[in-house]
């Protein structure tokens, strides 16, 4: 069986590297999670803000949760295949590894979960 990889650029549809992907989706995950966190409070106390924190936090406010679902279910969006494996528990959580494959590709990434993971 031949594994063929599949690049950040092939599942985005533009030329992007991993350092820059993983760096705007760590900004999207963490504009979430200062939406949710935070944006309640703000919206319910409705303190007086600094000019710069409310520019900021107008944007926090416009934030579209579509880009959080791309970088946390990609393959889903993209309509890929994708399988995830338990490998651990640590502590009673459960740890799993995610594995796609381009469209069309179910068999091949059914092997290639044999192949690194066995038929367990």
């Amino acid at each position: 069986m031949t594994i063929s990889w599949i690049s950040i650029s092939d599942i985005v549809g533009e030329k992007i590297d991993l350092f820059t992907f993983n760096e705007q989706a760590l900004r999207i995950l963490q504009t979430a999670e200062f939406k949710t966190i935070v944006g309640g409070w703000i919206e319910t106390i409705n303190p007086e803000l600094g000019q710069n924190f409310n520019g900021a936090y107008q944007n926090v406010r416009s934030f579209d949760h579509t880009n959080l679902m791309a970088i946390s279910s990609f393959s889903g969006l993209g309509r890929l295949p994708e399988i995830t494996i338990p490998v651990a528990d640590i502590g009673g959580v459960p740890l799993g590894v995610s594995l796609a494959a381009g469209n069309y590709q179910d068999e091949f990434l059914l092997n290639a979960a044999k192949l690194f993971f066995g038929d367990a």
